[in-house]
């Protein structure tokens, strides 16, 4: 299966990056064909399922994990009604929600949307619905990530992961606005309220914005099912978010917003730190005209932390192992320790950057490295000072 063939991608291209020099981590590239390092990658990844006779989708326990995870967050919500809280016990639970939202989106809403929790369409559609349950759409989600973000990752004309509002300048191509200076010191606050931010404008942004511009792979505007999808769980998540704790919890306003905010400002300090890190980071490969593999240029603008730890594998959903990810889209987090080592090896003989961060918080540091360096102005590459 190549890359374009994902149910869930439609058409596709390959962008360019060019690497940076980064303290003896990134290597210089070569004139050696990356068009055949893709071609010597993917029959080689392909061979390790083929000999082992594996499944590329998700494994019996992360159906498990799967469950668990979503019905302790629907068993947390239905509490907050059925079980006698105290304002504490309500914020203890606001907060281990936030917890669960964090999970669910990158373990099973992240992986449904790429197809590749189970080979049945239906099934990933379904799972791709926690999206909606988390506030967020699941159509918007697909076209910015699984169409532009995918296709064209760290390019600004093309990457829709780079433009989620003016707040933070993501890209130093993007435009440049005075208060960006002092990015690195309020992003925290930024990436604090994100998923409310997401989940009420940039998703609306979007879809205007797409509908405005025709869709991206089909040239058309959206399909009324998808619009009524969309609404229509927008107004079902403020109704069991907003108006039934209002109506039937013996909370204030204010208890309620705490609530509220505490179970967003956990999930989104989680989901975008652990998102962020993983292609924002000193010494990045960025967009240029050199014409390589869309395989070398993922891999080469693209990023993993500590992936030797299984616990924080787990709690992540596989978002540690990026690298492989963007490799193999289609390919399940739950496959992707095994086939690490191809990656490495292959990448090493045709002399591919492949980055690591041997750990979480050295990664976070590098990402706020790059804010401050993208809080110049002009359109210069990020490199390390």
């Amino acid at each position: 299966m190549s890359f374009a063939e994902n149910e869930n991608l439609g058409d596709i291209h390959a962008a360019s990056f060019e690497p940076l020099t980064h303290q003896n981590k990134i290597m210089e590239n070569t004139n050696r064909n990356t068009k055949e390092f893709q071609k010597v990658l993917k029959h080689r990844v392909h061979n390790h399922f083929n000999f082992n006779q594996a499944n590329m989708k998700s494994t019996g326990k992360s159906y498990l994990k799967y469950m668990f995870l979503i019905l302790s967050f629907v068993g947390l919500y239905i509490s907050l009604f059925s079980v006698i809280q105290t304002p504490l016990t309500l914020w203890l639970c606001c907060l281990t929600m936030g917890l669960l939202m964090a999970a669910i989106g990158l373990n099973i809403s992240h992986q449904a949307m790429h197809g590749n929790i189970s080979h049945r369409k239906n099934v990933n559609r379904f799972m791709g619905y926690t999206f909606n349950m988390l506030g967020m759409s699941d159509y918007i989600w697909h076209i910015k990530h699984d169409v532009f973000h995918h296709s064209y990752t760290n390019d600004f004309e093309n990457d829709e992961a780079l433009k989620e509002g003016d707040a933070l300048r993501l890209s130093p191509d993007a435009p440049h606005k005075w208060f960006h200076r002092y990015q690195h010191y309020y992003a925290f606050v930024v990436y604090a309220l994100f998923t409310i931010f997401w989940a009420f404008a940039l998703d609306m942004e979007k879809l205007n914005r797409y509908n405005r511009n025709g869709h991206p792979t089909k040239k058309q505007g959206h399909d009324f099912s998808q619009l009524l999808k969309f609404w229509l769980t927008k107004v079902l998540y403020i109704f069991a978010f907003i108006f039934l704790p209002l109506s039937f919890l013996s909370i204030t306003f204010g208890q309620w917003l705490i609530g509220f905010l505490t179970m967003h400002i956990i999930a989104s300090l989680i989901i975008t730190h652990v998102l962020q890190v993983e292609h924002l980071f000193t010494g990045v490969a960025n967009p240029s005209a050199e014409e390589q593999s869309w395989m070398s240029n993922q891999i080469q603008g693209t990023s993993n932390f500590k992936t030797k730890n299984p616990i924080l594998q787990w709690l992540v959903g596989g978002s540690n192992y990026q690298i492989e990810h963007h490799a193999f889209p289609y390919i399940s987090a739950d496959h992707f320790k095994e086939i690490q080592p191809i990656l490495i090896q292959t990448a090493a003989e045709y002399h591919i950057t492949y980055y690591e961060h041997p750990g979480f918080w050295i990664a976070v540091k590098e990402h706020y490295k790059y804010l401050k360096l993208c809080n110049y102005s002009g359109t210069t590459r990020i490199q390390n000072p």
